[in-house]
């Protein structure tokens, strides 16, 4: 979203939010200004887009600390060992420390990329990959570029690379359903051993009770921050629901997921704890070895999530996290798919995944919820997770039927509404949860499943969903395009007089966009300027232009309005009944639904076709408030 200011007095001033393409300008090798980061983050820091930051092991921000990271800002990763860093269990990766913070606000014109060493595909191209970098122990490492091309060789090219770094790690003190917490109920679904025990952090401890070491860190090397009285900087969980970790938003992760030992890999995004006061909307995961996001604990809702091409799960949840997420993306990989379309030496080839040290040729679940560790069953706080509006791609049964769509087991419970859910073109059927109710499958006769409403219930082993509500089975996509290693292939936008555009299964909770269709995204993919797959040209070449938003005010009162049709003479504008969620916000952190209006709908007080007029009922007095506009 592209932010513009517009002052219509001294006493308010409002923001707004559209689309816009990121350039792609290519130099050559080594021409930007790089910073090799060899030490944690240990007082106040501000990382600027003029200059590139190398990650050159684990770099924890630390307790009571805040990295700011401007948009735009690249930082680059690398692997472990004598591949980079010289540290047998230290990628480079970012972790922000139970009681750091981390101001990572991107905009979609500027979005913040943490990727490998040598992708080229981000503002300012080649120029950003380094021609050589010291890592932490000061030895010279050369550079030499793979192929990020998504048309490159076989085994090298943008759609074949991952584990090339860590990830981003994020560690709270939200309460963890892990260890011996107990089964006791203070009245709020937490363990009454939570209210008076919250060790494990401060000294070597190991009962950890309320606490964990995170995973993708080796817990015999977990650093103090300065001798043994320190908080261990490796450790989430706590008391606090309500904390808060920072802010995340237009944030791209790739081709991440090194591994530190068996079943230890690092994923994308890695949530310990994170609290309510946790920012994130409009992040992505792509090509991570491991799973794309995955939350240990804590209470945190995020929107506009996007996991994409990631060997293990696509999202992943445990240990009593709390979440609530709207406007969720998966498509999982395929190595054996052809990239179509695309001019090079791989063109119409396999994606050609290279190798990585797990072995075997995997994507496994949409979503796998878990209950508490360790058995699942007993402790609390207990794993609650609610989606609503997804759009999840299935690559099939993956050969022997062993992995599933969305896996709920352990005592997890939660539902998945207003879904779309389909299978990847040639892909097999696959049972939606392990063993579905009804009609609670994807169907071998048909390719596409949307769903209004499931939800889990507790059972023996793998547990099952219930169909609330029906689902519908369709005979064709009703998507624009499922084709994820084709040339323009993904338009993830819902089909024009498909009939999951008017779905009216369950309705999100207050503090949602308050819609009833069933997808992830109706007339706007979400991607377009700012996603990789921009980069990699998967995304279609007609896409909806610019949101122009004109503020006004009636009395006291503020007008959002906009056009969406015939802008600068774009040929490709928003179809009438496209939906879009206004927004107010008194700090541009924290975003409040006003409303979702379509042109002539009851909430547009702007009788003209192609024209969107909103009043805030908000009486806004002498407050600054800013508003964004996101097609929906």
């Amino acid at each position: 979203m592209n932010m513009s200011r517009l002052i219509k007095s001294s006493l308010l001033a409002f923001v707004a939010s559209g689309l816009l393409a990121q350039p792609k300008a290519e130099a050559a090798q080594g021409a930007a200004d790089f910073v090799s980061v060899t030490r944690n983050i240990t007082a106040n820091t501000r990382w600027t887009r003029d200059k590139v930051y190398i990650l050159t092991r684990m770099i924890f921000v630390q307790n009571n600390v805040t990295l700011t990271i401007e948009p735009g800002t690249v930082i680059r990763g690398i692997k472990k060992a004598s591949a980079g860093s010289d540290l047998a269990n230290e990628p480079g990766a970012l972790i922000v420390s139970r009681g750091g913070r981390l101001i990572a606000n991107g905009t979609v014109d500027s979005p913040i990329i943490m990727t490998s060493i040598d992708d080229p595909n981000v503002p300012g191209g080649i120029d950003t990959v380094p021609l050589s970098y010291r890592n932490s122990k000061n030895n010279l490492k050369l550079v030499v570029p793979k192929n990020y091309a998504p048309g490159g060789p076989t085994q090298n090219n943008g759609f074949a690379h991952c584990e090339e770094w860590g990830g981003l790690v994020i560690l709270g003190r939200s309460y963890l359903g892990a260890g011996a917490t107990g089964s006791t109920d203070n009245g709020s679904g937490i363990s009454t051993s939570h209210q008076v025990v919250d060790n494990g952090l401060l000294t070597n401890d190991p009962s950890f009770i309320g606490a964990d070491v995170i995973e993708g860190i080796s817990a015999n090397l977990v650093p103090n921050a300065s001798g043994p009285t320190s908080l261990k900087l490796g450790v989430y969980g706590g008391t606090n629901d309500n904390d808060n970790s920072g802010v995340f938003r237009f944030l791209s992760c790739r081709y991440g997921g090194d591994v530190i030992g068996v079943s230890n890999e690092l994923n994308g995004i890695t949530l310990g704890a994170p609290g309510s006061n946790t920012i994130m909307e409009h992040c992505e995961v792509l090509f991570n070895t491991d799973d794309g996001f995955e939350w240990f604990g804590g209470k945190c809702d995020a929107r506009f999530l996007f996991s994409m091409y990631n060997r293990d799960d696509a999202y992943d949840a445990d240990e009593g996290v709390r979440f609530r997420g709207q406007f969720m993306t998966v498509f999982q990989g395929d190595d054996t798919a052809l990239r179509s379309g695309y001019t090079g030496p791989g063109a119409n080839l396999a994606t050609g995944h290279s190798l990585n040290s797990t072995g075997g040729n995997f994507y496994n679940q949409l979503m796998e919820i878990d209950g508490s560790e360790p058995d699942g069953q007993g402790n609390l706080p207990q794993t609650a997770v609610d989606v609503y509006n997804f759009t999840f791609i299935s690559a099939g049964a993956n050969g022997g039927g062993s992995e599933h769509a969305v896996r709920y087991r352990l005592g997890a419970t939660g539902g998945i509404n207003n879904g779309y859910a389909g299978l990847l073109a040639g892909a097999s059927a696959v049972g939606l949860s392990d063993t579905a109710t009804g009609n609670g499958n994807f169907n071998a006769a048909s390719r596409n499943v949307h769903t209004h409403v499931f939800t889990q219930t507790q059972g023996s082993g793998n547990d099952q969903f219930n169909v609330l509500i029906g689902n519908a089975v369709e005979a064709s996509s009703q998507l624009g395009s499922i084709l994820p290693y084709t040339k323009n292939g993904v338009d993830l936008r819902v089909a024009a007089g498909s009939a999951i555009r008017s779905e009216d299964g369950s309705n999100p909770p207050a503090g949602f966009a308050q819609v009833s269709f069933a997808a992830a995204a109706l007339d706007n993919t979400h991607l377009n300027g700012w996603s990789l797959l921009d980069r990699l040209d998967v995304l279609p070449v007609a896409h909806p232009t610019r949101i122009s938003p004109v503020i006004g005010l009636s009395g006291n009162k503020p007008t959002v309005g906009f056009q969406f049709t015939g802008r600068g003479g774009s040929s490709v504008d928003y179809p009438a009944t496209t939906k879009f969620l206004v927004e107010r916000s008194a700090d541009q952190r924290t975003w409040i639904p006003v409303t979702v209006v379509a042109d002539g709908d009851a909430g547009d007080s702007n009788p003209a076709a192609g024209q969107v007029t909103v009043l805030d009922s908000a009486d806004l007095g002498t407050e600054v408030i800013f508003y964004r506009v996101i097609a929906l």
